[in-house]
């Protein structure tokens, strides 16, 4: 087999990570980058850049072909003419469609058989909503061809192939998962021509080989959405484990035989997986991720001040009151003891974690909680998820844990999955078991459960990816 490495790249919304992985399996190198503030297409050329000048300038590429596979965050897009060249700026899935233009939307089109077909609600984010938006301004035009993602701009612009990725493809709300292509329907509705979309592949596979570039010989893979990458760097075993990604949404992911749908609030985004006969799933629990920030924003701690405050968590007891908090408030209860107020805020979002695996059958089958990104630094926070969800949590402390996941992808598409003596992620991982379950029972069944319902019908509970 030719000599090569594998390079996993994850274009996130406030940074770059990339890892690097060799032929046996083993983690050689990584790096986090920030991201610039640009919305010039060219800046993800440059982040893409910066990861490999990075590993050459650390001598990894000698002799050596090199496997790219690009994930990144869904939605976010750009719009190319004939050519593949940027015509738009990058339209980041942060930002919001108007109002008016969602109820136009869910006019044209049934928003119950849109969320069936797409596994997505018709949302502001969305950006089969905001291309809508931006035809109904005459900025589609037959100049603006096709709509690429992260990944596929990416190896459009470096290897001139085009290609999407179903996991990609169907977080844009265009496609149709179950069918794994583009929806003419939804197309139609929007303006949009299809005939110079992207084909859509359905699995991980050789895009561009031995592409020549200052690195050496690039060969570029199937890309991947992030919830996706991280799925397959946690390894999930279908209908059996759980993926807890703790970013500034915390995302709950599950790999099931079925897709699961949540027809009351919309917060399951189901989704078809690169292994056949499996389905992504996406449970949504808000920016709680970004409420802690802000707590700690209006405390004025830092996050390592943090370990010195849980020392005096084990003089607390567990709540016995209901817990109130608001992600998108810049504060929310009494500040006046820092300690208590962080402790419950971890005990609030933990039991929003077992409030959501309750609501949805599936998850009572399920074995373990693969708990991944900021919140694994404490060591309180993963031991209330295992007590709450009476179930082991898995702690894995790795930011380039997705990045990680890209890096399996290409080593699954070029038939080289490899499994190391040694997992890159055995010694950052740790393992919680329940062991307080009785008292953290009592208190949820009997007072967090009813606040979290009110809560959801209130309508307030953000719900974007």
């Amino acid at each position: 087999m030719t000599k090569m490495v594998f390079c996993g790249i994850d274009i996130g919304t406030t940074n770059t990570k990339t890892v690097l992985v060799s032929l046996e399996g083993l983690l050689l190198d990584s790096a986090v980058f920030p991201a610039p503030e640009s919305n010039v297409p060219k800046t993800l050329v440059d982040r893409f850049e910066a990861c490999l000048d990075y590993f050459k300038f650390r001598g990894h590429f000698f002799g050596q072909d090199i496997v790219c596979s690009i994930t990144a965050q869904g939605g976010t897009f750009v719009l190319l003419n004939p050519d593949l060249e940027p015509v738009s700026d990058i339209h980041n899935w942060t930002t919001l469609a108007e109002e008016t233009t969602v109820a136009q939307m869910r006019k044209l089109i049934d928003p119950l058989w849109f969320y069936r077909t797409t596994g997505w609600n018709l949302h502001a984010w969305l950006a089969a909503v905001k291309l809508k938006e931006l035809a109904n301004k005459g900025l589609v035009s037959r100049q603006a061809a096709s709509i690429a993602s992260v990944p596929d701009f990416l190896v459009s612009q470096l290897s001139g192939k085009f290609v999407a990725d179903i996991t990609t493809a169907q977080i844009l709300g265009l496609a149709d998962f179950k069918e794994k292509s583009w929806s003419h329907r939804i197309l139609d509705v929007i303006g949009f021509a299809t005939d110079s979309l992207p084909n859509i592949e359905t699995r991980p596979r050789v895009i561009a080989e031995r592409v020549p570039s200052p690195w050496g010989r690039l060969t570029f893979v199937t890309g991947s959405h992030d919830q996706y990458a991280a799925m397959n760097a946690a390894g999930l075993r279908k209908d059996k484990d759980l993926m807890l990604a703790t970013g500034t949404a915390w995302v709950i992911n599950a790999k099931t035989s079925v897709p699961i749908f949540d027809y009351r609030d919309f917060l399951i985004h189901p989704g078809s997986d690169f292994i056949e006969g499996c389905f992504g799933n996406i449970i949504t629990l808000g920016s709680v991720g970004g409420g802690f920030d802000r707590l700690l924003n209006a405390l004025a701690l830092s996050s390592e001040q943090l370990i010195s405050l849980e020392s005096s968590f084990s003089e607390m007891s567990t709540p016995d009151e209901p817990l109130h908090f608001d992600v998108l408030d810049e504060y929310t209860q009494s500040l006046n003891n820092p300690q208590l107020t962080i402790r419950r805020y971890m005990e609030w979002a933990a039991a929003r974690v077992a409030y959501a695996l309750g609501q949805f059958a599936f998850t009572a089958r399920t074995e373990k909680i693969v708990m991944t990104g900021g919140a694994v630094r404490s060591a309180f926070w993963p031991q209330v998820v295992a007590e709450l969800c009476n179930k082991t949590v898995e702690a894995i402390d790795f930011p380039q844990f997705t990045a990680y996941g890209a890096a399996l992808y290409a080593e699954q598409a070029c038939g080289a999955d490899s499994t190391p003596v040694t997992s890159p992620l055995e010694s950052r991982s740790k393992l919680y078991e329940p062991v307080k379950r009785t008292g953290y029972h009592r208190w949820f069944e009997n007072c967090q459960k009813r606040a979290f319902a009110d809560y959801l019908c209130s309508g307030k509970v953000g719900r974007t990816v």
